[in-house]
């Protein structure tokens, strides 16, 4: 085993926050049965520390004189560090196998007795398939120029219970339950990470969502994509400012009713292009390039009469028809009671 690795392991997983050469020295020889004189330590967490400097500008393990060596610096902030954690722990299409994975591989770069400052609460929940597994078996077709084979499910209730389906629309002559497609790119929007794709049988891409993806196998197929005299990455761009909705954004105008309801307002848009006050004491805010999508709606009917839809029209017809829908929902549903 490489000696500079049980170095830098053996100040890391220790429990005290200062260690002396000789103290190294007796752990590695314990653990691992290697014996390593005083000063090849010495040299090789100048080695360590070589190594790190270019990454952290600063050095990993700190010499305290007459003392021995502690733990400095790590590639990431603590701020960093608690922010990467998060998002890994609130990342919902990955299961817990994986979050826990990943945030140990980050949580390895500190000292065990700077790992218990760092909370992680999962989100996830065990699932049949592997986020980050489908996006490895993806980008190695992509990279090797090959086909990939999958399941697409859907959802279907047996014994009161929602159970996955696959959906029965897949292109494999041999399994009508398979897709065989040729993978151009990985992306994420909408909170989801989907591939975009080129489908043999409609000679188009088309997009599908990793976590509905199962079994995802790569193929000894070459890629095929049938689009001659297009520029592909263009048209994949297109696809995705189409798939993400960017092209349906308007200025959207509120009338809002209560001080504390700018708060929500400026959590959700962040950026807002104007704000005035009226006589009455409302605030009318302007907020430019905000697209039309159902969250929209949903955020707006969310807030209730705390805030009225000034325009643009589009919007506020969309939110009309949504409660029309409810209201028609309802009386049917105490109709038949």
């Amino acid at each position: 085993m490489n000696k500079t690795y049980l170095v830098l392991k053996t100040i890391l997983e220790s429990d005290q926050e200062i260690l002396t050469s000789a103290t190294i020295q007796q752990c590695i020889e314990e653990k691992e049965h290697i014996h390593m004189d005083v000063k090849t330590i010495r040299n090789l967490i100048k080695t360590i520390n070589t190594f790190f400097e270019p990454f952290i500008h600063d050095v990993m393990i700190l010499t305290i004189h007459k003392k021995g060596y502690q733990f400095n610096c790590t590639l990431f902030t603590p701020a960093e560090l608690q922010f990467l954690l998060d998002v890994i722990a609130s990342q919902a299409d990955l299961n817990v196998e994986d979050q826990t994975r990943l945030s140990n591989k980050l949580l390895m770069l500190l000292p065990v007795t700077q790992q218990k400052s760092y909370s992680v609460s999962y989100t996830a929940q065990n699932t049949s398939f592997s986020l980050l597994a489908n996006m490895q078996s993806i980008q190695k077709a992509i990279m090797t120029d090959k086909q990939i084979a999958f399941n697409y499910i859907s959802y279907d209730v047996k014994h009161h219970n929602l159970i996955e389906v696959n959906t029965p629309k897949g292109n494999d002559p041999d399994n009508k339950e398979r897709y065989i497609v040729s993978p151009c790119k990985i992306i994420n929007t909408n909170n989801h990470y989907y591939m975009i794709a080129y489908h043999t049988k409609y000679k188009q891409l088309v997009t599908y969502r990793l976590d509905r993806m199962r079994h995802v196998l790569n193929t000894k197929r070459k890629r095929i994509i049938e689009i001659e005299d297009i520029d592909l990455e263009n048209e994949i761009n297109k696809m995705i400012n189409m798939y993400s909705d960017t092209q349906k954004k308007c200025l959207l105008e509120l009338e809002v009713f209560h001080q504390s309801t700018l708060r929500e307002i400026v959590s959700r848009f962040h950026d807002i292009s104007s704000a005035s006050k009226t006589l009455e004491g409302h605030y009318i805010i302007t907020i430019e390039n905000v697209m039309i999508n159902d969250g929209l709606i949903g955020w707006l009917m969310m807030m209730k009469d705390s805030i009225h839809i000034l325009s643009p029209r589009k919007v506020i017809d969309q939110y009309y028809q949504e409660l029309e829908k409810m209201q028609l929902l309802y009386q049917s549903y105490y109709k038949t009671r």
